[in-house]
């Protein structure tokens, strides 16, 4: 027996919001967010989490570019300038010229920012531990190809 499709009551929600999907990872994404911060204020660092991982992104691969630092999903180009320069103000990081190019600067740590990176970076990493405790690395693996996925949906919805 086939059932008919009920019609969604509109004065009704189709469903509890703690268990939409959507809403779980948006909800995570915040927590996640305010752990980072706890962690920064655990050294007394005022600094946030877009700046973490610009400095993060520079620990990496020292002297990018500005646009290598930003977002290429959200095109944040103002945003990272904001970020670049309060990091830069808070002599985290510096800009030099370019030899290769002399109309782009790129963008360097600082012996500071050198030292705010080693400072932090255990803590992270301990908190990150706390948080992924109990997952095996097949489920950690499992979390990332299921996010990939998630975001490779959400650019093509932007793409459309």
């Amino acid at each position: 027996m086939v059932q008919a499709m009920e019609t969604p009551d509109p004065g009704r929600a189709p469903g509890p919001l703690d268990a939409a999907p959507a809403y779980r990872l948006y909800h995570v994404a915040r927590m996640l967010r305010l752990n980072l911060l706890q962690t920064f204020a655990r050294v007394d660092r005022e600094i946030t989490p877009e700046q973490w991982f610009v400095l993060y992104k520079l620990w990496e691969r020292d002297g990018r570019a500005q646009s290598e630092l930003s977002d290429r999903i959200f095109d944040d180009r103002p945003n990272i300038t904001r970020i670049v320069n309060a990091l830069q103000r808070a002599e985290l990081v510096q800009r030099r010229d370019n030899d290769a190019d002399g109309r782009q600067k790129l963008v360097y740590l600082t012996d500071e920012g050198k030292r705010l990176l080693a400072e932090l970076a255990p803590l992270i990493k301990e908190s990150r531990g706390d948080i992924f405790k109990g997952l095996t690395a097949a489920e950690l693996d499992t979390l990332r190809r299921v996010i990939d996925k998630v975001e490779s949906n959400l650019r093509e919805l932007r793409d459309r």
